[in-house]
């Protein structure tokens, strides 16, 4: 299943996605250069959705998946989300 096209990700940006057409983001994706890291986006500790708003995956410095509920840091790459 395509999603969307590389470009269509900025590089260092973060994007949610609704692939089973439920009408709520369930997978997000954050690319660093060529690469795409995919996680659920839902909080592992309190299963809410992790954007404070639309695609706002990640902290200001963009080094860190952030839960909006909590505030919750992971790491881009290592992260279990």
């Amino acid at each position: 299943m395509r999603l969307c096209h590389l470009d269509d990700l900025p590089d260092g940006g973060s994007r949610g996605f609704d692939p089973e057409g439920r009408g709520q983001d369930s997978l997000l994706i954050v690319r660093r250069g060529a690469r795409l890291n995919a996680y659920a986006d839902r909080c592992p500790h309190h299963g809410t959705p992790m954007a404070w708003r639309k695609d706002a995956y990640l902290d200001a410095a963009g080094r860190h998946i952030v839960c909006a509920a909590h505030g919750a840091l992971f790491e881009i790459g290592r992260a279990h989300v």
